[in-house]
């Protein structure tokens, strides 16, 4: 070390001896580098979840690149990446609608082509209704609205492709063809009772014929089978009606040592015999 060196350092040790400590913990503060952080793009941004251009994962760097590189609208590539966007836009409005924010809904869907889109939106609506049976209300009002703009989304939902599953459950009828066709009618009968009356009036009798002259299983039979143990002949019916006044018995519910007991014995044993 030379001598100019050693001056040097004996002066920078001299002169920290003599520093306040705040002045020392400023300089130490002001000697830390900040960190460097790296700001996304917005493109990086909204491509967290890569899609899938050619069917096959891409990382998020790389699909930045090929997004950028793609400035053809009318390459494959290109159009690929735009379904994919479609399709995540479609079903993820579709997954969030509920009742209060349908209109917001409806409004940001109309801004995407959702006639391209619009086998999308068909599965979408389907999937989110088996999910969620609870919102089915509310996918009927969204299709209802879109149908109203855009007629080839609406093509896909009408009364007479309810009608025409019920003639294809009901052609060879089974147990769970039966079964399926009463749960629609449940779901669409008020609707359909309003424009094709009479055709739905042929369901019932249809339904009323397999129920009562077929081989199918009854799940809530009136008499299980091994039980019907009294000819029809041998019944005794009773008429009873709500309105009646009820008599009272109370002495039925205590013992009693009464003297027509014997009688009412000898009476009982008349009726078995």
């Amino acid at each position: 070390m030379s001598k100019s060196q050693a001056t040097c350092v004996c002066s920078q040790s001299s002169s920290s001896r003599h520093r306040s400590p705040s002045e020392s913990s400023r300089r130490k503060k002001s000697c830390k580098q900040p960190r460097r952080t790296s700001i996304p793009s917005p493109l990086q941004l909204t491509s967290t979840k890569s899609p899938r251009a050619d069917g096959l994962y891409k990382p998020p760097a790389k699909l930045h690149l090929v997004q950028t590189s793609l400035t053809d609208s009318s390459t494959i590539e290109y159009q690929r990446l735009e379904w994919e966007n479609l399709k995540k836009t479609i079903i993820g409005r579709l997954n969030k609608v509920n009742t209060s924010n349908l209109p917001l809904i409806i409004s940001e869907l109309f801004q995407y082509n959702i006639v391209r889109g619009r086998g999308l939106f068909a599965r979408g609506i389907i999937e989110a209704q088996i999910a969620s049976p609870f919102y089915t209300p509310v996918s009927a009002a969204l299709v209802s609205v879109i149908n109203s703009k855009i007629p080839q989304i609406g093509d896909l939902l009408h009364a007479i492709a309810v009608l025409e599953m019920l003639v294809s459950l009901l052609r060879n009828p089974s147990d769970d063809s039966v079964e399926l066709a009463i749960e629609l009618i449940k779901e669409c009968g008020q609707k359909l009772s309003q424009g094709y009356p009479r055709i739905l009036d042929s369901f019932f009798s249809t339904l009323k014929n397999l129920l009562h002259e077929s081989s199918l299983d009854k799940p809530n039979p009136p008499i299980p089978s091994g039980l019907d143990l009294v000819d029809e002949d041998d019944q005794y019916k009773h008429t009873i009606s709500l309105h009646d006044p009820g008599e009272l018995e109370p002495m039925l519910d205590e013992s009693s040592s009464s003297s027509s007991n014997s009688d009412e014995e000898e009476k009982q044993d008349d009726r078995i015999q």
